[in-house]
């Protein structure tokens, strides 16, 4: 049995999103449930914008991580985001992913690209690349019968689900269980005014 400093733990840096943005993206999910395929649907209240995701880190490491984030937030004005119209990863034959779409303000673009820099310092290996903001609503487990889904997807491709206020990030510890993921918030950094 590891001893609590070699404790490992799988994290990520995320945004909450509004009330109402969770209730629109939640009828959306109802409205996609009727395609007959086979779909993990994410819970509305895990529902959440990734910034970064670590993946497994030694807990000692990954505390450290998060007291970074508070100085990158104290940093950071509040800011507003959209979320906005769906589409999926993977290809139109075996599409992955469903999610939906978040504008990017560039107060969003920084504070990922802050947060990307301090991960690479404390020696993350996370891939450098453009933030393609997107809150995930499924994860596709066959492609058998996914043309309805995908034209369900393309028929609220410009819908708006909602506007969020960005006040605080969030550093979450992800259990993975049969059931689904549990997520427990380890800290919240406030942004600053």
């Amino acid at each position: 049995m590891a001893d609590d400093e070699h404790k490992v733990i799988r994290v990520f840096v995320a945004i909450e999103i509004s009330d109402e943005a969770r209730k629109g993206l939640k009828k959306a999910q109802d409205g996609l449930r009727d395609a007959k395929l086979r779909v993990k649907w994410v819970e509305p209240e895990n529902l959440h914008l990734t910034l970064l995701f670590l993946g497994d880190t030694f807990e000692r490491k990954a505390l450290q991580f998060a007291e970074r984030l508070d100085s990158i937030a104290t940093d950071t004005p509040q800011f507003r985001y959209d979320v906005t119209g769906l589409g999926f990863f993977g290809s139109r034959r075996s599409p992955r992913i469903v999610w939906a779409g978040v504008s990017a303000p560039p107060e969003l673009i920084d504070l990922y690209s802050r947060i990307s820099d301090a991960a690479v310092e404390m020696d993350y290996a996370t891939e450098r690349r453009k933030f393609k903001g997107h809150v995930t609503l499924a994860r596709i487990r066959s492609s058998k019968g996914t043309a309805d889904l995908i034209a369900n997807v393309n028929d609220m491709s410009g819908i708006q689900f909602g506007r969020v206020f960005v006040d605080s990030l969030l550093f979450i510890k992800s259990e993975l269980t049969p059931q689904g993921p549990i997520y427990t918030v380890l800290r919240k950094s406030e942004l600053g005014g």
